[in-house]
């Protein structure tokens, strides 16, 4: 659990130093006092003409730095649960050597793959604010028009984010750019999309319960204790303030989680694609694992009444 701890604290450190620059460049001006100013309280404050180029730099180099170190701890915990799925007999520190790996080697790729998830919530914005303007609008079209607009593009978000984070277990499993790791990816997941999807899904949605669960618990326990203090009047902003910031440890604690339950579904997908489980090439996946993927694949089958169930389960070779 380091990585994300180490992550959490970097990502404070560079929120406080995006806070402190853009106080500066806000700031960025000169003082003039009119010719017909008698006093300094007529004086005004003249902004530099580049304070607008400069901040809009300065907040797209926020998305891309957080989305670049998102990256690099994604890459560290798939590349140590990647060692530990495809070579359990060489243990010896992998979280570090993974860590080496990326530092070494995968920095301009996630680099590289993080401009283009920030460049994409970028252009996201504007369109998010042309949307909520054409509301009020008298024409019902231009407003229709918009929300598609951002609709496809949230999606178009998501299939990149998506894709992204497959990429960087796939940068970490094979050492490969971005874009060739991208492509392998996501035809592993494609041809193995009956084996993943149920589990992918299952995964998420449990993960977000479960961070739901951690919220509820601490505002009602919260919410209980401060009750009982006489010398809070308003017990709901502490409440609220504990929920926040539970919900910011439990995505940290879960997001490890669940990058390492992708990286493992990655992983397996890789195995059924490289070994048939004979004495020569047998598989690492374990019997557990097997038997999950099997499960939900014969439920999958007996949901949508597929007749090819049977086919499928061998395909997998469980």
């Amino acid at each position: 659990y380091i990585v994300p701890v180490v992550l959490c604290g970097v990502l404070c450190a560079l929120i406080v130093y995006w806070i402190v620059v853009a106080l500066y460049v806000v700031s960025s001006g000169e003082l003039k006092q009119s010719n017909d100013a008698e006093t300094t309280e007529d004086m005004q404050y003249n902004y530099f003409a580049v304070v607008r180029q400069m901040l809009a730099f300065h907040f797209i180099g926020l998305f891309w730095t957080t989305a670049w170190l998102v990256a690099i701890n994604n890459t560290i915990v798939g590349g140590a649960v990647a060692t530990w799925f495809f070579g359990r007999e060489q243990l010896e520190k992998p979280v570090q050597r993974a860590a080496l790996r990326t530092m070494k080697f995968h920095l301009g790729s996630l680099a590289f793959g993080s401009l283009i998830i920030s460049f994409i919530r970028v252009i996201r914005m504007p369109i998010r604010f042309v949307a909520g303007r054409t509301k009020d609008s008298p024409s019902r079209v231009a407003h229709v028009l918009c929300c598609c607009a951002q609709c496809s593009w949230a999606f178009f978000e998501r299939f990149l984010e998506f894709v992204s984070e497959y990429a960087y277990v796939e940068i970490a499993i094979r050492g490969k750019g971005l874009c060739a790791a991208s492509v392998h990816s996501f035809q592993v997941l494609r041809r193995n999309a009956d084996a993943v999807g149920t589990t992918h899904i299952l995964v998420d949605f449990s993960i977000l319960l479960c961070k739901f669960a951690v919220v509820s618990i601490v505002g009602m326990t919260a919410w209980a204790m401060l009750r009982r203090d006489s010398d809070i009047l308003n017990p709901l902003f502490p409440a609220l303030i504990a929920m926040v910031l539970s919900w910011g440890i439990a995505s940290v604690i879960l997001g490890l989680v669940q990058t390492a339950t992708h990286t493992i579904l990655l992983c397996y997908c890789e195995d059924l694609e490289r070994n048939d489980g004979t004495v020569e090439r047998p598989y690492f996946s374990g019997e557990d694992l097997r038997r999950l993927v099997k499960t939900a694949l014969s439920h999958e089958g007996l949901i949508s009444g597929d007749s090819d169930t049977e086919q499928r389960m061998e395909m997998v070779r469980c």
